[in-house]
């Protein structure tokens, strides 16, 4: 199923985004501060290396990120898998 997770969290930035019933990450999502996301997987070969998942960084990126450079400067200094 299908779900939209609403995130208010007691310090930080509120988001919401679309996911899974289950799932830790966000497919897409925006935040209280207008910072949108998709998170798109694309196989190559490098699923098993350690990092972020992209739907991990999605939700990273909306929790913390407040203006378009700096979530742009979030997902570029993240070690991310696959």
């Amino acid at each position: 199923r299908s779900v939209i997770a609403v995130y208010r969290p007691a310090e930080g930035i509120p988001y919401a985004g679309t996911a899974f019933a289950g799932y830790l990450g966000l497919l897409s999502g925006m935040n209280t501060e207008s910072i949108s996301i998709s998170a798109i997987q694309v196989p190559n070969g490098h699923s098993h290396a350690p990092g972020l998942s992209g739907p991990i960084l999605a939700r990273q990126v909306l929790a913390q990120t407040k203006t378009l450079p700096a979530a742009v400067t979030n997902i570029d200094q993240s070690k991310r898998s696959g």
